[in-house]
């Protein structure tokens, strides 16, 4: 392969590495060339040691850690793919092709999570919850703490909401918590200096024989400025700016010079009001902020003490454990390659520096116009730091985009961020990027009006683009989900498929609005009838706009009430789903949350029924879709389009800016920058606070105009705007106004819109088909993915598979409210433990070839092992993940032993299990068919005889059966035919079923 000599110089370099490649330029690629290059270089060392086993040695010291697990199942593809080729060129490539489970790829919170285990630093009962359970154990420790107070407390309990909301953002956040030490508030005079290091600018010379007002103030100010000593400074600017003008009027003849300074004055002026007040204020209550700034270290201190002493642990709790630990956690790495490192936290790359401490191992890949991030921890200052400590390379050619967006973007962006090297080439001529407006603005127009018009003119482009079928690929992208809604109205107005990210508030997702008006006619006294007619009325409604026929009524009602007595809340609602024959898709916002909430509130009625009541401003991302088939539009935020690419591309939302909160962070950085309210909702603010907000209004400022990047830079043929000129610039610059000062001769071409009358359903009902529906035929109702293991309980009983996988009742939630059969219960729970165990030793046996000697499960291991020794493989997979599609579906799982022997052209699937299991073998067998299906797909076995077997541990025996692709084929259609049907129960298995007593036989 010919490579630029851009990507040569990548290839050839040796030791450390930073490398910034820009949108377009083929950054997986080179990643993937890197690899390639690199196991190029250890197959030319090898000498005399076995191929086999030292491939397993290096590639166990080689390391890709990825953003997101999407980028994680790319790479390993895309890897895959290219030493199939390899192999087939070089047979020394076969070693690493069956030996590449060995080299770790996966995202920095797997790596850690794997680390933190094999050193025994996480303990056994630790497990990683959502946000919502962390959210409830600072809202918990945060209460604790605030009791503890010797003084002061109703202050805290004023200011609740917004302290745990602050102290769940640190805690969510490892570099945060890690930054948030206890400082101590500093004297007034220490911030007026800090005020005047931060707010620098030239300052004039004095005006000769001034004649003009403008030109005597001028010359009153700057020996004011010039004063050194701080507080005196302070006083006299103090007065200057309350009795005159800073700026001169009507003055059309001030040089270059003077005019830079007026307005760099002007902003002077502005930052230094404001803080004026609030050092003026901290001076006069100096005690009332000691004395929050006391209570506010005593409670992030107790929760620190508290945190783990309960089992919940959250992603950002895994990198702190990292950063903390004082055990030797490096993995004596010789190459750590990370992606995306421009939205690296500074924890991040500390805790990669530790795993891989040598200064010659690192090759960083990224970007720091698309750092966007920050949110998230991320920080570009990172980037900006290795590059002062690596060798820096550049990749500028874009492969992406054609000539025309390529030029735009240059002559954009090369302003607008603050950025070297911004420029990209690129050899694909063509393109084309349009600007469009309208003459139909209303005169007082605002945001949802905007968007209204700004959809009908995306409707049309989109409408008449697909018309052509120039384009195959379609995305409109926004900056907040918050404007997507008007444009889904037109496209379904217009027929036009689409597949849409979307956030809706608490109150629109269908059955968190239900449960909530289920528990308000719970607590509603008898008395209350019209409270229980309006809830029944609001619920139903819900159910008739999704065709669900059967109406709720008071006698649901009361056996909903009966059945939390014995159930708890969450199994109750289930069981009312299940009643009224109502499906669930498995999207995230629908039961699983409902599951969280009511467990975490301990099935406590009211408590639940206040939390979803409080809630339901609050936004939940989802995902919608209508008539997707070949062509279809994507609606996406801008930051899960980053990666992405499509031919056609509307950025969309040009004329919003993000508000910042009036009253959002209790605390922004440190301990001494915070801000609370009293009773008379007077806003106490320190300096530091000041200052902190200062410098985050820059970095999103800086960030907003890198997200604009990613989101020009996602187009390969068309790029459009929609940009409306008679919209004047505001205070803070949107992206339009960014267009309008870049671009400014730049024709837009006016569309004509229409304004259509809305007769779509008003709220409570809902626009948008979430997932909830009346259970019909044929109807798809397990959502988008599906594991093997509960796609297999189909063929153990579909009524079974209803209850566990689709109303997600476990067998853990039935023991919890003691509902569990008692058959066998004692030797299921050994079985499990035991099981888990002996897949534990195996894994390490097959991946790292360590076998425990000492293990009191030696027999059982050297069973497998012995039958194992019996085959001869060419390629090993221990406990490997897989992803396959399945008509409009995608299954996965985890298989325990993959092999498959090239030579012979025959695959092998190995399932251990322990224990007695005649009840379920049938559903074992129907998993390994499964995975045999998936595996002739993801692997392109099509000639290779597929084999599985089912290893019995416990009995020494193994069950061996041969399919057919044909074969296995027919059998996953017929299992995926069970699923129309998951109210029929297979009635000969229900003695050995764990859900048979909440089962309506």
């Amino acid at each position: 392969m010919k490579f630029s000599s851009e990507q040569n110089e990548v290839l050839n370099t040796k030791g450390s590495l930073i490398l910034s490649a820009g949108a377009g330029a083929g950054k997986t690629f080179i990643v993937v060339e890197y690899l390639i290059k690199y196991f190029t270089d250890l197959l030319d060392e090898h000498k005399n040691q076995s191929l086999d086993d030292y491939v397993k040695e290096e590639l166990r010291l080689l390391c890709v850690v990825t953003f997101t697990k999407r980028a994680t199942l790319e790479l390993k593809e895309r890897i895959e793919k290219k030493l199939q080729v390899l192999k087939e060129e070089d047979k020394r490539f076969q070693s690493i092709y069956k030996n590449i489970n060995y080299l770790f790829v996966g995202t920095i919170h797997a790596l850690c999570l794997k680390v933190l285990k094999d050193k025994n630093i996480l303990r056994h009962d630790q497990e990683l919850v959502s946000e919502v359970a962390i959210k409830r154990k600072i809202l918990n420790l945060t209460r604790e703490g605030i009791n503890i107070l010797e003084k002061n407390r109703a202050v805290f309990d004023f200011n609740e909401k917004a302290l745990v909301e602050t102290l769940f953002s640190i805690f969510n956040d490892a570099t945060q918590r890690m930054n948030y030490k206890d400082d101590d508030l500093k004297g007034h005079k220490d911030y007026i200096e800090m005020f005047f290091l931060k707010n620098t600018f030239e300052i004039i010379d004095k005006i000769d024989d001034p004649k003009k007002a403008w030109e005597k103030q001028l010359n009153t100010l700057l020996p004011i400025l010039k004063e050194e000593k701080v507080l005196k400074k302070f006083d006299l600017l103090n007065e200057f700016f309350k009795q005159r003008a800073s700026n001169p009027r009507g003055a059309d003849d001030i040089s270059e010079n003077v005019e830079v300074f007026f307005k760099d004055l002007k902003k002077f002026k502005e930052n230094f009001k404001a803080f004026s007040q609030i050092i003026e204020d901290f001076k006069n209550n100096k005690e009332n902020y000691e004395v929050f700034h006391n209570g506010l270290v005593s409670i992030f201190s107790y929760i620190e003490k508290n945190y783990f002493k309960d089992h919940t642990i959250s992603y950002a709790d895994i990198e702190y454990l990292m950063s903390v630990t004082e055990e030797n956690i490096s993995l004596s790495l010789k190459k750590i390659i990370v992606d995306e490192f421009q939205d690296t936290s500074a924890i991040q790359t500390e805790v990669i520096k530790k795993l891989s401490p040598h200064p010659e191992s690192y090759f960083f890949v990224g970007d720091k116009k698309q750092a966007i991030y920050g949110f998230r921890g991320g920080d570009v200052r990172v980037f900006s730091k290795e590059e002062k400590n690596i060798k820096n390379l550049s990749l500028t050619q874009n492969f992406r985009s054609q000539k025309k967006i390529v030029d735009f973007n240059n002559n954009l962006f090369s302003s607008l961020l603050d950025f070297k090297n911004t420029s990209q080439t690129t050899d694909s001529e063509g393109g084309e990027v349009s600007f469009y407006d309208t003459h139909s603005l209303p005169e007082k127009a605002n945001s949802n009006s905007l968007r209204k018009i700004e959809a009908m003119i995306l409707g049309d482009l989109l409408n008449a683009s697909m018309k052509k079928s120039e384009n195959e690929t379609y995305a409109v992208l926004y900056k907040s989900l918050t404007g997507v809604n008007a444009l889904i109205e037109v496209l379904l107005d217009k027929k036009i498929p689409f597949m849409a990210e979307l956030k809706i508030n608490y109150s629109d997702e269908p059955l968190l609005e239900i449960l909530m008006h289920l528990l308000s006619m719970c607590l509603a006294s008898e008395n209350e009838s019209i409270e229980i007619d309006k809830c029944l009325y609001f619920s139903n409604g819900i159910l008739f706009h999704f065709g669900c026929k059967e109406k709720l009524d008071l006698r649901d009602i009361e056996k909903f009430k009966e059945n939390i007595l014995l159930h708890g809340v969450y199994f109750s609602f289930c069981d009312l789903l299940a009643s009224k024959k109502i499906s669930v898709s498995d999207y995230r916002s629908n039961l699983f949350i409902i599951k969280e909430i009511c467990f975490l509130f301990k099935n406590n009625k009211s408590e639940i029924f206040h939390f979803l009541n409080s809630s339901r401003s609050q936004k939940i991302k989802i995902g919608i879709k209508k008539d997707v088939h070949h062509r279809y539009v994507e609606l996406l935020s801008i930051h899960s389009s980053k990666g992405l690419e499509f031919d056609w591309v509307g950025v969309a939302d040009l004329h919003h800016t993000n508000q910042v909160a009036k009253f959002s962070e209790l605390s922004l950085g440190s301990i001494s920058a915070f801000r609370f309210k009293d009773f008379k909702s007077y806003d106490f603010k320190t300096p530091q606070y000041f200052f902190n907000l200062e410098d985050k209004k820059k970095k999103e400022l800086d960030e907003d105009k890198r997200l604009f990047y990613v989101a020009s830079t996602r187009a390969k043929k068309t790029l459009n705007f929609v940009c409306f000129d008679e919209v004047s610039i505001g205070k803070k610059p949107s992206w339009a106004d960014y267009l309008k000062m870049a671009l400014l001769n730049k024709k837009t071409e006016k569309i004509k819109v229409t304004e259509k009358s809305d007769s779509s359903i008003k709220q409570p009902f809902i626009k948008y088909d979430l997932g909830i529906r009346e259970k019909k035929e044929n109807l798809s109702f397990i959502g988008c993915d599906v594991s093997v293991s509960s796609l297999s309980k189909l063929e153990f009983c579909p009524h079974y598979f209803y209850l566990s996988e689709v109303l997600k009742i476990q067998d853990n939630d039935l023991r919890e409210i003691k509902l569990f059969p008692d058959f066998k219960e004692k030797e299921k729970k050994s079985s499990l433990k035991r099981g888990n165990s002996i897949h534990f030793e195996l894994e390490k046996y097959f991946k790292d070839g360590i076998k425990n000697n000492n293990s009191k499960h030696k027999n059982e291991v050297d069973f497998v092992i012995e039958e194992f020794s019996k085959l001869q493989s060419s390629r090993v997979f221990s406990e490997q993940e897989m992803k396959f599609s399945y008509k409009q579906f995608m299954v996965s799982g985890i298989i325990d032993l993959l092999i498959i022997d090239d030579s012979k052209k025959e695959v092998f699937i190995w399932d251990y299990k322990t224990g007695d299991i005649a009840d379920h073998k049938e559903m074992y067998i129907a998993q390994l068919k499964t995975y045999l299906y998936g595996v002739s797909q993801v692997f392109n076995l099509d000639n290779y005889k597929l084999n599985a077997s089912l290893i019995l541990i416990d009995e020494r025996k193994k069950i061996d059966f041969k399919e057919s692709i044909d074969d296995l084929d027919k059998f996953l259609y017929e299992l995926f035919l069970k699923k129309s049907s998951y109210f029929s129960k297979n009635l000969e298995l229900c003695n050995d079923c764990t859900h048979q007593n909440i089962c309506s036989k």
